[in-house]
């Protein structure tokens, strides 16, 4: 029996929808339309103004009579976005502690609204666990499932606030295989995986093997970094986007995706680069920048392995 929600817990639920309510003039849609192409789909259908007769309707039409019969076999041209999307969230208290969580809720808010704004037929999400995913949902479509009264927000709320302290990322990108490898169609598969990347070395391999199995069925596998400095996603994946601003997240898809059509091979796109350097002078100011008043302390107690 599942148990009553009480109002504090409603409240808390409403207050985290209203933060995936985007304006979709806000949406980045010039990105998305580079990201998420239209494809070309041609299709013989039935009309009932014509050339090309179809003898088999016509047959039924002479049996059965009916108003405006569609006895015409017309070619019709449409556009269409074919997409798998997957995205895996590492709901590990690394990417949802003090110094990084509001990084974290803002990459996830940005992607999934501006996936909401689009129609894609088929979307999963899964979170990760321990030591088994969640899938919240799978091959939905994208205006329905990321909709304002979609179910799936009060389940993501509570997934997201578990706070596990390691999760099994390896587990949830091997889910996103299996969901793939499940249907079989021409559709294009994209995975994008938020993480901070903080793993140890075993469960690194892990991840690399999870992630090239889906590289050598054909998924485009991207690994989006969150928190303040996700510099171990450049270990797990082919494809890396970094935003320190989330709001430029959907131009740095776009921008890894025409890199990697220009060139042919796997692209970081870092925004601004990795190789800014944090020091003592401009990071640690606990008076202009209370967000890292314990920065320095929380640094120096990161276990190295």
């Amino acid at each position: 029996m599942q148990t009553p929600i009480n109002d504090d817990e409603k409240n808390r639920i409403i207050e985290f929808m209203k933060l995936f309510k985007i304006k979709k003039e806000k949406i980045n849609m010039s990105c998305l339309e580079i990201i998420f192409k239209q494809n070309l789909k041609i299709q013989n259908v039935l009309t009932d103004i014509g050339t090309n007769i179809d003898i088999k309707e016509l047959i039924k039409f002479l049996i059965f009579p009916t108003q405006n019969p569609k006895i015409f076999r017309e070619i019709d041209f449409k556009f269409i976005q074919k997409y798998r999307i997957t995205l895996v969230i590492d709901s590990s208290v690394s990417c949802f502690n003090q110094l990084s969580c509001q990084h974290t809720w803002n990459t996830i808010q940005i992607l999934l609204c501006s996936l909401g704004a689009i129609n894609l037929p088929y979307f999963n999400l899964i979170i990760t666990g321990n030591p088994n995913p969640y899938i919240v949902c799978s091959y939905k479509n994208t205006l329905d499932v990321l909709s304002e009264k979609s179910q799936l927000w009060p389940i993501l709320f509570n997934l997201l606030n578990k706070k596990v302290k390691n999760t099994d990322l390896a587990s949830a990108i091997k889910a996103a295989y299996n969901l793939s490898n499940s249907i079989n169609s021409d559709y294009k598969d994209f995975v994008f995986v938020i993480t901070d990347g903080l793993f140890p070395i075993s469960e690194t391999q892990r991840i690399v093997k999870n992630v090239n199995f889906c590289m050598m069925k054909g998924l485009n596998v991207f690994g989006i970094g969150v928190g303040i400095s996700p510099f171990g996603i450049e270990k797990l994946f082919p494809n890396i986007i970094y935003s320190i601003n989330p709001d430029k997240l959907i131009q740095g898809i776009a921008s890894c995706l025409l890199d990697i059509a220009s060139k042919n091979t796997s692209m970081k796109t870092i925004i601004p680069s990795f190789e800014t350097k944090f020091t003592e002078d401009n990071i640690i100011d606990s008076v202009n920048n209370p967000i890292y008043k314990d920065l320095k302390d929380e640094l120096m107690n990161i276990q190295v392995v």
